[in-house]
């Protein structure tokens, strides 16, 4: 440890960070599918219209996703 910069140390830190956190929120999103399809169902909301919210919300990411990647491509 001797002649290492703490700069060097917190540096690695939080690449560390920045290399987890995406899949930690991916993780968040994967495990908070059931509990949002038992929400809707608990609203009143049939088979059909869970799926079509779901399928519009992938559509929606899909979407914006592109647009937003590419946009952050150019800078």
């Amino acid at each position: 440890m001797a002649g290492r910069h703490p700069a060097a140390n917190s540096s690695s830190v939080w690449n560390l960070v920045l290399t987890l956190f995406p899949a930690w929120c991916a993780g968040g999103d994967w495990l908070q599918g059931p509990y949002v399809y038992a929400l809707y169902s608990h609203y009143g909301y049939g088979l059909k219209d869970i799926g079509r919210l779901f399928i519009a919300g992938f559509g929606a990411s899909m979407l914006v996703g592109t647009v937003v990647g590419s946009l952050a491509d150019k800078q």
